[in-house]
């Protein structure tokens, strides 16, 4: 579904047995979950928790949030967002198991209404603007912030898709205070810059 893959992005069409799964398709976006958790797995609490008291983004484990529900304003709450599929990029999380930089919307083993395990792999369809903007080009983020950001191919920054349907291309050089209350449905943070 070429819906779900970034034009400008390298990523395959789909990936043979990815993982002990066939057919596997890669995805170059993500859903924004939260503006404050920025681990997938290992201890939680993990962005995509099923409370929403925990999840502060839109989409979360069985979301349903509803539009009067995003009280920070549509035109400045995260919808979707670029990521980057890196399949060859991984490290160890906080209690030393091995993650990915993958993303998968068609043939996950984890996303399945029986199969899903919150701390199995969020990242697949969740992402978080608690870790910094294109955080897989830097080598010093840890791999649970490569795995949850939101980046691209494009130089210097990535596009993000607001609650009211706009989009907008934001530099990686953003303040993270402020990247961090763009995912958040019901922060009540005041936003100096965007």
């Amino acid at each position: 579904i070429e819906l779900f893959q970034c034009p400008s992005s390298n990523v395959e069409k789909a990936v043979a047995n990815a993982q002990g799964v066939d057919g596997r398709v890669p995805c170059t976006y993500l859903a924004c979950s939260s503006g404050t958790l920025r681990l997938e797995s290992g201890p939680p609490p993990w962005a995509g928790d099923k409370d929403r008291n925990i999840s502060d983004g839109i989409f979360y484990s069985n979301s349903e949030t509803r539009q009067a529900e995003i009280k920070d304003g549509t035109s400045t709450t995260i919808l979707i967002g670029e990521a980057l599929f890196d399949f060859y990029l991984n490290g160890p999380d906080e209690v030393g198991d091995p993650e990915i930089v993958d993303h998968w919307y068609i043939g996950s083993d984890y996303l399945g209404p029986e199969s899903f395990d919150l701390s199995s792999d969020v990242s697949e369809a969740i992402g978080s603007t608690a870790a910094p903007l294109n955080a897989t080009n830097d080598p010093d983020s840890h791999i649970n912030e490569k795995e949850l950001c939101f980046s691209s191919l494009h130089p210097g920054g990535a596009q993000v898709v607001f609650a009211d349907g706009h989009a907008k291309f934001y530099a990686e050089t953003i303040d993270p205070v402020v990247w961090s209350a763009l995912g958040t449905r019901n922060g009540g943070e005041v936003r100096t810059q965007d």
